[in-house]
């Protein structure tokens, strides 16, 4: 389980903590109970075909040839066989973190027809990452089943894709384009939603 800061709020079927806190601006029009904040959380996706969880990994994309600086994406964990760089993530006033105290990360700004992706450096080179984009929110979801909460982008938590990319996993891309260079397969991504486990 994990706690979340946010504003108060009642929902007596959740199992989180709710302390107050501030609400994100990114998270202002999704009501009350949307939380900027949250804590040592993984993510699944759900596709609308199937109620089956696909756990959900940042994956190391590249890093440079002293293994400084190092770019990872959001992707299913199915196809994924490395370790787990990242073993889970926080929500920091709207910003999502992956959790790694020796290799500090800030997420990327979330833009339409790119992965969801993370830069990552070692401890003493943390000053030069770049600044954290707060583009998420999450909003606790009633008891169907599921749990958790309903991960959001720009306000938008229906625009998440799961896209083959070149080394042939399924990244996590937000608003697919056909026009992507190559990076992905626009046409054999599917549609999913993302929660906070």
């Amino acid at each position: 389980m994990f706690a979340f800061t946010l504003l108060p709020f009642a929902l007596a079927a959740t199992a989180f903590a709710l302390p107050t806190a501030r609400q994100a601006s990114s998270c202002a029009s999704l009501g009350a109970s949307a939380m900027s904040n949250a804590y040592n959380f993984t993510l699944a996706a759900f596709n609308s075909s199937s109620t089956t969880a696909i756990p959900l990994v940042v994956r190391q994309e590249m890093e440079d040839s002293a293994g400084e600086v190092g770019i990872c994406v959001l992707a299913t964990k199915s196809q994924y066989t490395a370790g787990d760089l990242f073993p889970d993530l926080s929500l920091v006033n709207g910003t999502l973190i992956p959790n790694q105290p020796n290799s500090p990360a800030v997420d990327m700004p979330v833009t339409a027809g790119q992965a969801l992706t993370f830069e990552y450096t070692q401890d003493a080179l943390r000053q030069y990452l770049p600044a954290a984009a707060p583009d998420y929110c999450a909003v606790p979801v009633a008891d169907d089943g599921y749990g958790g909460a309903l991960l959001y982008a720009n306000g938008d938590a229906s625009s998440f894709f799961a896209c083959p990319d070149q080394h042939y996993l399924n990244s996590i891309v937000y608003k697919p384009s056909a026009d992507n260079g190559g990076v992905y397969d626009y046409t054999s991504c599917w549609p999913v939603t993302i929660r906070l486990q």
